[in-house]
């Protein structure tokens, strides 16, 4: 999991090079179509060289309207209900649910802030994201994957805990020491949280035939966060201003944190 984090934090890094070249003219229709065939060139490569993992005899041969409803209705999504497990992966779906939409709140408004307090460009911000990218990848790739299995829960808490204070530091930060400072947290929370709970979700599910499913739905959830996360952040930060929008989000990890220390004791 935490491999896959840094080819995530890679993509992090290239993702904002490749859409600034496309979009130099000014024209924002280029890059809308490159990220288009590129997301195509994914699926290629999903189709044609990505291997089923799912012995034959578990796969499903048909699936009722009603079936498929679990995999996609919210309320069904939260239970996890296709799951045998599915009570004991509640909190921690609901955990990372909340997690992702306060982390993609940040993400989404990063650049506002930059711009309101500290006048950056486009380039000085891809600079910005491009150093982020490459210090989650180094932590994950050097810290997170080499963690224990016994300790992913107490990881996820510290980066949840971590996240807190790099939250604060942005929201309320005057210059570029603050503003450095609050990053570096963030990307400690970041290469943390996500594969630990990943890893959390897969290791509680012992059924090999429900293991995909269930970090599907994890996924999904995560999917819905991203959706609605932005908007409340948005609203919060040209409402009422980044201090008091990060004020809110460094508050509100302490739901995921709580539910985490339930789902893990």
């Amino acid at each position: 999991m935490a491999m896959i984090g840094v080819a995530f934090s890679i993509g992090f890094v290239v993702g904002p090079g490749i859409g600034a070249y496309f979009a130099r003219s000014g024209d924002y229709s280029t890059p809308a179509v490159a990220c288009l065939l590129l997301s195509f060139l994914s699926l290629l490569i999903i189709v044609f060289f990505l291997d089923e993992t799912l012995d034959k005899k578990y796969r499903a041969k048909s699936m009722k309207l009603s079936e498929i409803s679990s995999y996609v209705w919210p309320p069904y999504l939260f239970q996890f209900k296709p799951i045998s497990v599915g009570e004991q992966l509640q909190p921690v779906g609901l955990a990372y649910f909340i997690y992702i939409f306060i982390y993609s709140g940040l993400e989404f408004t990063l650049t506002f802030l930059t711009q309101a307090k500290f006048e950056f460009t486009p380039r000085e911000q891809g600079a910005m994201f491009t150093a982020l990218g490459l210090l989650m990848a180094v932590l994950q790739g050097g810290l997170t994957r080499r963690l224990k299995p016994e300790m992913e829960s107490s990881a996820a808490m510290i980066g949840i805990i971590v996240m807190m204070p790099a939250f604060v530091v942005l929201g309320f930060a005057t210059d570029l020491s603050h503003l450095s400072f609050g990053l570096f947290c963030y990307s400690i929370g970041s290469a943390v949280v996500g594969p630990m709970l990943t890893s959390i979700t897969s290791s509680k599910v012992l059924r090999n035939n429900e293991r995909g499913a269930a970090l599907g739905i994890f996924r999904s959830l995560g999917a819905l966060a991203r959706g609605f996360g932005p908007l409340a952040a948005s609203s919060l930060f040209w409402r009422f201003g980044p201090s008091t929008a990060y004020a809110i989000g460094a508050l509100t990890f302490l739901i995921p944190l709580f539910l985490l220390k339930r789902a893990t004791r």
